[in-house]
C-alpha cells in the first residue's frame, strides 16, 4: 500500500516536473517543445543548454523517479519469484511423467486440438460467405436478359472465381476431416494387406 502511495505521488511529480520543463522550453521556441514531447534526447539536451531555467522541473522529475523505484523494483521482483514457480512447476510436472513420448503425445494433441478450431472457425466465415454469393448469383442469373453479352461475360467471369473458392473450402473440409481423423488416417496400408 505505501509503495502504491509512492508511486502515484512519483508519477504525479514527474508529470509537472515534465509539465513544467515543456513551459519553459515554450519560453525558448515552440521548436523545442515538440522536440520534448516527440524525441527521446531532446528533454536532456535541453537540460544541458539551458539548466538555469528547466532546473527546477528537472529536479522535481527526479525526486518523482527515485519515488517511483520500489514500486518498480517490488514488481519486477513479484515476476522474478513467479517465473521461478512456474520454472518449478515445470520441472515437478516432467518428473512426474517420466517418460518423454507422453510430454510429446500432449504436446502434439494441444497443436492439433488448436489447429482444429482455427480450421473450424476459418470454415464456418467462408461457408457463410460462400452462401451468400451462392444466393447472389442465383438472383443475378435470374435477372440476365439473354441478348446482354458483356454482363453474361462478368457474371460467367464471377461464376468462375465463385467454382475456384469452393474449391479452395472443399480443400479445407477435406484437410479438417483428416486433422480430427488423427494420424492413423494418414497412416499407409501394410504390404502384406490385401482389399477384399
Amino acid at each position: 500500500m505505501l509503495f502504491s502511495i509512492l508511486g502515484l505521488l512519483g508519477a504525479i511529480f514527474v508529470l509537472i516536473g515534465r509539465r513544467m520543463i515543456i513551459c519553459q522550453a515554450r519560453q525558448i521556441s515552440t521548436g523545442w517543445v515538440w522536440a520534448i514531447r516527440f524525441l527521446p534526447l531532446a528533454e536532456i539536451m535541453f537540460l544541458a543548454r539551458y539548466w538555469d531555467l528547466g532546473r527546477n522541473g528537472a529536479i522535481l522529475s527526479l525526486v518523482g523517479m527515485a519515488m517511483l523505484a520500489p514500486i518498480g523494483l517490488q514488481t519486477l521482483s513479484e515476476k522474478r519469484h513467479l517465473m521461478q514457480a512456474e520454472s518449478e512447476g515445470d520441472g515437478q510436472e516432467t518428473e512426474m511423467t517420466g517418460d518423454p513420448t507422453d510430454y510429446f503425445a500432449m504436446v502434439n494433441k494441444k497443436d492439433t486440438e488448436a489447429r482444429i478450431e482455427v480450421k473450424e472457425t476459418k470454415l464456418q466465415g467462408l461457408n457463410a460467405h460462400m452462401k451468400q454469393w451462392y444466393a447472389s448469383l442465383q438472383a443475378r442469373r435470374a435477372a440476365l436478359p439473354e441478348d446482354a453479352t458483356d454482363q453474361i461475360g462478368a457474371f460467367n467471369d464471377e461464376a468462375a472465381a465463385y467454382q475456384s473458392l469452393l474449391s479452395v473450402a472443399k480443400e479445407e473440409t477435406a484437410q479438417l476431416a483428416q486433422l480430427k481423423a488423427g494420424p492413423q488416417s494418414t497412416a499407409p496400408r501394410s504390404k502384406g494387406a490385401s482389399a477384399k
